[in-house]
Parts: C-alpha cells; sequence; structure tokens
C-alpha cells in the first residue's frame, strides 16, 4: 500500500514538475514575443529612417548632458521654453525635387510613411529644399521640412501634439562637425 501511494505521490510530482516546465516555457515564449511587440522605444520622438542617428534621448534641459554636449559640438542653442528634447544627428536624406517623395519615419516608436512634395517658392538650385507633406495613419497630420546635405528643419502636426526637428549647432561649429546637431522636441514637452 505505501508502494503504490508513495508511485502515485512521484506521478503526480512528475506531473507537476511536467506541467510547470510547459507553463514556464509558455510565458518565457509570451514574454519574449512581448518584449518585441511592446517594449519601449529608446530611439527618438521622430525618426527619418536611414537618415537618423540618435545620439541622447529624453535630455531634461536641467541636466548636464548640454555642458558636456558643447564641450565637443560649441555652444548649442536649445530655446529656453523646452523641458525635454532628443539629441540627433542627420546624415543627407536625398529627396528628388521633381517627384513625390516617400521616406519611413518613426513617429513615438511606430513606423510610418510620410509624403513630401517640394514646394514652389523658390527656383534657386542651391541643395536646399522645402517639402511639405503628410504622414500616412496619422489623421490631419501635415509636415513641412526644409532640407540641406544633413541639417534639416521641420516641423509635423498631428492631431494633438507638433513635433519640431532643429540645428542646435551655431554655423561655425556646424560647418566643422560631419553631421551637426539637432533636437527634437514635441509641443508636450514646453513651458
Amino acid at each position: 500500500m505505501k508502494l503504490n501511494t508513495g508511485l502515485r505521490a512521484l506521478g503526480l510530482l512528475m506531473g507537476m514538475v511536467l506541467v510547470g516546465t510547459i507553463v514556464l516555457l509558455v510565458v518565457s515564449a509570451d514574454e519574449k514575443m512581448l518584449g518585441t511587440d511592446t517594449s519601449v522605444h529608446s530611439g527618438a520622438m521622430f525618426e527619418i529612417s536611414g537618415s537618423t542617428h540618435v545620439m541622447k534621448t529624453d535630455v531634461l534641459a536641467l541636466g548636464s548632458t548640454l555642458e558636456s554636449l558643447a564641450d565637443e559640438y560649441g555652444p548649442l542653442t536649445i530655446p529656453s521654453t523646452v523641458n525635454r528634447y532628443d539629441i540627433v544627428q542627420f546624415s543627407q536624406t536625398h529627396l528628388n525635387p521633381d517627384q513625390n517623395n516617400s521616406l519611413k519615419v518613426t513617429v513615438h516608436g511606430q513606423a510610418y510613411d510620410m509624403h513630401l512634395e517640394r514646394m514652389n517658392f523658390e527656383d534657386i538650385d542651391d541643395g536646399i529644399d522645402s517639402y511639405s507633406g503628410s504622414i500616412d495613419g496619422l489623421d490631419d497630420s501635415v509636415a513641412i521640412f526644409t532640407f540641406d546635405r544633413n541639417l534639416v528643419l521641420g516641423s509635423v502636426q498631428l492631431r494633438d501634439e507638433f513635433l519640431f526637428v532643429s540645428p542646435v549647432q551655431n554655423r561655425e561649429y556646424s560647418l566643422n562637425t560631419t553631421m551637426p546637431l539637432h533636437i527634437v522636441y514635441s509641443s508636450k514637452d514646453m513651458k
């Protein structure tokens, strides 16, 4: 009788170990899947795929990041009304001024297509061109950007906020920097 009870207990214990192992594997797989789908985006709040190089995100206006970057990149001009921002650099964005352009962008960690068309308010071929358009999947979005080699100036109007992209180095330092520094910030992060 004791042998049967011991075998049943051992069988029950083995069954519990087997079920526990299966549950552990399923939970682990779910966490890995969730980790890729719902992970916290550590990039900038706005990026142009293939052109944006993220240096620092979630920089606070009162932090020491500005001073450490200024040591390497010269004095930086950050609007005094901005409380939080991202620091990025841009490599050259290749757009065709004679047609509609589509760029892959990331807005708050989500990928979209941004469509831009050159604005025709000047006919000078100086490599500095302004474009306007919108972002697919973001209703009522308006995008306005000016591109010059690796300098970008622009904004994206969304339903409940504006995102701004602006160079922050002075002319002397930006001309001597391969990829000048820019800030990206939201109207929600302004005083």
